[in-house]
């Protein structure tokens, strides 16, 4: 037998094995499309929240650039070094190896050398994106600033607390609290369509050295809570002309009117009691919608 014959062989065997499996799971009643079994509808404390992409600000920052096309004179500082307002940071020359009087930029807050891209001796044009020659950053507050869609603004207040888990720091996650939020929207190109956006400000309260600014970090802000309520997972709710319905293992269809929902679950204001056991939704059963 050739390589090729084997091949078609093997799979029409896998073929012939699938559909004796769902002809049986079909003869037999069982679903195979959901292992979930039948919920108990229980009382819980149920979290709404909004969830949020953005990056590490510093509470100041100061970018270095040459005040005119020349050479990096001299370097009073480097990277990692504290600073305080007035400190010299650099000296730039128009030529270099002409004597001259030169005075070096100086620092307007007491900050941290966090970059330093130039070298002595070094030619720096006055215009151009490459022409920066350090950053000095007030590290004393560190903020998460990110863009919030305009659907979930309103959820949001000052003060709000935030869980945020930095993209670099696996399986840690830190506090913080929402401490501005933009009056007015930006409009942002994306993907071809316009989406407007405010910006936020959370300021992070805990002190930690491996935080960097430029980190990217993920925010989960509690925007309401519902404490000791009804609850059951959406998969056991169903939605029919804009009512709510749950089915019970005794096979009773009951009307259920929902209250605070989140992206797991729904509080259950009336239609049934504390302990009652009811069926996931059959989706195969459910009635289709035609156009």
């Amino acid at each position: 037998m050739t390589f090729s014959k084997s091949i078609k062989l093997f799979i029409a065997l896998v073929l012939a094995a699938a559909a004796l499996y769902f002809a049986v799971s079909k003869r037999t009643g069982k679903n195979t499309d959901s292992a979930v079994g039948p919920g108990r509808v229980q009382r819980a404390d149920l979290l709404q929240r909004v969830t949020i992409s953005g990056q590490l600000w510093p509470q100041r920052r100061l970018d270095i650039k040459p005040p005119f096309a020349g050479y990096v004179e001299k370097l009073h500082v480097k990277i990692g070094d504290l600073v305080q307002k007035g400190s010299p940071l650099v000296t730039f020359s128009p030529s270099m190896g002409k004597a001259e009087s030169n005075f070096p930029v100086r620092s307007v807050f007491a900050g941290r050398v966090t970059q330093i891209l130039k070298v002595e001796g070094e030619f720096t044009a006055d215009t151009g994106e490459q022409n920066l020659v350090m950053r000095i950053e007030d590290l004393s507050h560190l903020y998460v600033l990110a863009s919030v869609p305009e659907l979930d603004i309103a959820k949001l207040k000052i003060g709000q607390e935030a869980k945020i888990r930095v993209t670099s720091l696996i399986g840690e996650s830190f506090t913080g609290k929402i401490v501005e939020i933009a009056l007015s929207a930006k409009d942002k190109e994306r993907w071809g369509s316009a989406s407007t956006e405010f910006q936020l400000k959370v300021e992070m309260q805990n002190k930690d050295p491996r935080l960097a600014t430029g980190m990217s970090a993920l925010m989960d802000i509690n925007t309401n809570r519902a404490d000791q309520v009804l609850t059951l997972p959406h998969e056991y709710i169903e939605e029919h002309d804009g009512e709510y319905f749950v089915t019970t293992v005794a096979g009773e269809r009951k009307k259920v009117t929902l209250g605070l929902q989140n992206e797991e679950s729904a509080e259950i204001r009336s239609g049934v009691r504390e302990g009652e056991i009811v069926k996931v939704i059959d989706f195969l059963s459910l009635p289709k919608v035609t156009d």
